[in-house]
């Protein structure tokens, strides 16, 4: 497979909108979606996004099994995406929008695996603090997963 044709059709398909292309899915490895991923971080830094972050999502045994993952997913933070406490948005500029209560961590410093301790990963967080992610159902349901 072509990474980096996939990486433009998914890049282009975002920028018109559509988030759940259906020719892909089961067809990527981890591995390629993860480079995928990677690739599309790199295209968001060159248009002039800066990068806030990562996310963790599906990370408890009971709602991976509840999707059909085995393990939890992990994706980009763009800074647009932050926005501060007061904040308002237009409901009708979200994409079928849901709530969620979210921990949100500050690192002072990366880590970097595998052998990380307990001790080492308590050293690099500079701060925990609730937030609430806003979720934009893209995907159309019912969903099909895994995409």
């Amino acid at each position: 497979m072509d990474l980096q044709a996939t990486t433009a059709a998914i890049w282009d398909a975002q920028q018109r909108g559509d988030h759940a292309l259906a020719a892909w899915r089961g067809k990527l490895t981890l591995e390629q979606g993860c480079q995928i991923q990677l690739a599309l971080l790199e295209r968001h830094v060159a248009a002039g996004q800066r990068q806030a972050g990562w996310k963790i999502g599906l990370t408890s045994k009971a709602i991976q099994q509840q999707f059909g993952f085995d393990e939890p997913l992990f994706g980009f933070l763009l800074e647009r995406g932050a926005l501060a406490s007061p904040a308002e948005l237009e409901a009708a500029t979200l994409i079928d929008p849901r709530c969620e209560s979210e921990l949100c961590v500050t690192m002072a410093q990366p880590l970097q695996g595998p052998g990380v301790t307990r001790a080492q990963a308590r050293a690099a967080i500079a701060s925990a603090a609730p937030a609430i992610e806003l979720v934009e159902i893209r995907v159309p349901e019912p969903i099909d997963w895994p995409l």
